[in-house]
């Protein structure tokens, strides 16, 4: 089984440590995550952004993008003085199939139409500074289940082909960013290895002869964005 997960840009060993300890949790929340959510709850300052900051986690539900109800899953970011990482646990996914994930990121949220809620139509605007890039990519085990990670740094994009899928829209990560993660379906499995291959790696692969089609998503909203909106 093929299986790629973004780890071409370290985001430093803050991110590491942190999601490992969110990897054993599965889908249950553990210690760390219930820490992340007592720390939400007192605020973001700008400070937090500055020095050896306590690390940022935040935890979201997974939403179906072609389908009705509820999916059994959830996100959590972690966001550092380097950089941010992920873990994406999902299911009701086809079955052993191959599925790309991808950050959409949003620097300036406040200038989106929705301050500080942003969506698919502020993509396109300049002032809000956007990307989508490539985060990782994996096959769905015959349960129709996949676990995702991945971490980026603060300023960098990914290398590889078809990994910046939209030029104009190529703004790496900050660390006021809201974050979005989206799963793209790439259809079943090629016997090829290399359309395989790029099947979990690109964001057209496998869509011909395949369709492809984005099934899945999670939004980390900007804590700094609303804290300064409040004021």
């Amino acid at each position: 089984m093929v299986n790629i997960q973004n780890r071409s840009t370290p985001a430093g060993p803050r991110i590491k440590r942190v999601a490992a300890a969110l990897a054993s949790c599965a889908i249950g929340f553990c210690s760390i995550v219930a820490a992340a959510n007592a720390k939400q709850k007192r605020g973001v300052t700008e400070d937090d952004f500055d020095g050896d900051h306590a690390d940022q986690v935040t935890v979201s539900s997974i939403i179906p993008l072609i389908s009705a109800g509820e999916i059994s899953g959830s996100s959590n970011l972690i966001r550092t003085k380097d950089g941010v990482g992920f873990n994406f646990n999902t299911a009701d996914l086809e079955a052993d199939a191959p599925y790309t994930m991808w950050w959409v990121t949003f620097n300036r949220p406040k200038k989106c139409l929705s301050a500080c809620e942003c969506g698919l139509a502020d993509l396109g605007d300049p002032a809000v500074d956007a990307g989508v890039f490539f985060a990782g990519g994996r096959m769905s085990d015959q349960a129709g289940q996949a676990n995702f990670a991945g971490e980026i740094a603060y300023g960098e994009l990914p290398p590889g082909e078809d990994q910046i899928p939209f030029p104009g829209i190529e703004a790496p990560i900050g660390p006021g960013s809201e974050v979005h993660l989206v799963v793209r379906a790439h259809g079943d499995a090629l016997s090829d290895p290399d359309a395989l291959k790029a099947q979990l790696t690109q964001f057209n692969g496998g869509c011909a002869p395949n369709s492809c089609v984005d099934v899945q998503a999670s939004i980390h909203r900007s804590q700094l964005c609303r804290k300064r909106s409040r004021r």
